[in-house]
């Protein structure tokens, strides 16, 4: 077995992965634009309301990051990742966090609405799962 240099393994693995690379970082790059711009689209309309600044500023930084979390997704997506279980793990995670921040219905016959959510996260994991 011939041994490679440095340089060949370089230039191996650039030819290989670079543009795998590049096309992850572009796509991270056009995130965080989008990110910036839909923060600044939500911060000007939160403006308009009656909202508190603190409350504002959480929820602008909130949407830019979740923006940037799907984001890097795409970008290891696109570098060769899988990123099923990494989606399915993204849902479970909203699933959770939803249901630990909702209210507890007033009433105990009131619960349509979250069997309603049941169905469709039912259909979530179906989806995924297909």
């Amino acid at each position: 077995m011939p041994t490679l240099s440095a340089k060949e393994i370089t230039t191996d693995l650039m030819i290989r992965y670079g543009f795998q690379i590049l096309g992850a970082l572009v796509i991270l790059g056009v995130g965080l634009l989008i990110a910036r711009w839909v923060g600044n689209l939500l911060g000007q309309w939160l403006e308009r309301r009656a909202m508190e600044p603190p409350v504002r500023s959480l929820m602008v930084k909130a949407t830019r990051v979740v923006v940037l979390i799907f984001t890097l997704v795409v970008a290891l997506d696109k570098f060769g990742f899988q990123v099923a279980p990494l989606v399915a793990g993204i849902g479970v995670a909203g699933y959770v966090l939803y249901h630990n921040l909702s209210p507890v219905p007033p009433s105990p016959y009131d619960v349509f609405p979250y069997v309603v959510e049941g169905w469709l996260a039912i259909g979530v994991v179906a989806a995924l799962r297909s």
